[in-house]
């Protein structure tokens, strides 16, 4: 079965039990403990990420902070079973 085919099934069941889901994808460029810390501690590797970002920088945590907030606000009750990617505009 294709991947999103199964996480589509395995998610359905939790719709019985009310159960909202929503993940964000994988962080991109943020400068984190995240894989060693490279994108924080690597001047060459954050100078190469904000080249290729829309906001000329790499992230920061307290980027994320607001959006895994709003994940959690009433405002986005009818919003579940989402990936919902946040990547800075990388490569666009």
């Amino acid at each position: 079965m294709p991947p999103d085919l199964e996480r589509t099934y395995t998610l359905s069941g939790f719709a019985d039990a009310a159960i909202e889901l929503l993940g964000r994808a994988p962080v991109k460029p943020v400068a984190t403990d995240f894989r060693g810390g490279i994108v924080r501690d690597n001047p060459a590797v954050n100078k190469r990420i904000a080249e290729n970002t829309a906001l000329g920088r790499a992230g920061l945590p307290e980027d994320l902070g607001p959006i895994i907030a709003s994940f959690l606000s009433e405002e986005n009750g009818w919003v579940n079973a989402q990936r919902i990617e946040v990547a800075e505009g990388v490569a666009i």
